[in-house]
């Protein structure tokens, strides 16, 4: 594995090697210890996801499909 092909799996599956498929993890595991640009990369995505999981859930509101089909109906009717 390139650090090319690294980056892709990385934004695909994430810092945490256990997520990734069995037979990507070992290779992985060994680029991001052995390659400065590939550490980097995982830990920048590390504090990323860490930041994301600190922020509040944000809930849409319970009539927002309804509200959505509504305003879709209506320019289907009234087109501009």
């Amino acid at each position: 594995m390139d650090v090319e092909e690294f980056e892709a799996h990385l934004a695909q599956f994430g810092s945490r090697f256990e997520d990734w498929p069995s037979n990507l993890r070992s290779s992985a595991f060994i680029l991001s210890s052995l390659n400065p640009t590939a550490k980097s990369l995982l830990d920048e995505d590390s504090r990323l996801r860490a930041l994301f999981a600190e922020q509040p859930k944000l809930r849409a509101p319970a009539d927002l499909v309804e509200r959505i089909m509504l305003a879709a109906r209506q320019s289907d009717t009234n087109p501009r």
